[in-house]
């Protein structure tokens, strides 16, 4: 009996040790909006530290993702008969990615968003 009795000692012991653990601190993030207003269906490739996203856009369609406050990303993707590709770095105020219409000048602007980054 006494034995048992240390078993479940030691194992409580442990388990509140497991649960006082601090937690890996969470990534600030912010949900940014893609638009597509390209005027065609886009693949678009959305890059950062973690790997790749493909995220396929109709045309004038929007997506939202969860991005982390001060890491790059990288957009690619082909439009306009050309392929785009852009970098930023996402900021505080970050809310819109657009990838511009077809004739409008640069791929992908923004908002008052993100400070671009060299891709």
């Amino acid at each position: 009996m006494k034995r048992g009795g240390i078993l479940i000692l030691s194992a409580l012991v442990l388990l509140l040790m497991v649960a006082a653990a601090p937690a890996a601190p969470r990534e600030e993030t912010k949900v940014v909006a893609i638009e597509n207003r390209t005027g065609e269906s886009v693949r678009l490739e959305v890059k950062d530290n973690g790997g790749i996203e493909t995220i396929f856009l109709g045309a004038w369609q929007s997506v939202s993702r969860e991005l982390v406050l001060g890491e790059q990303y990288v957009l690619s993707y082909e439009a306009c008969d050309r392929m785009n590709r852009d970098a930023y770095i996402v900021a505080q105020d970050t809310t819109l990615l657009v990838l511009g219409r077809c004739g409008d000048g640069p791929g992908v602007t923004y908002r008052s968003i993100t400070r671009p980054a060299n891709p």
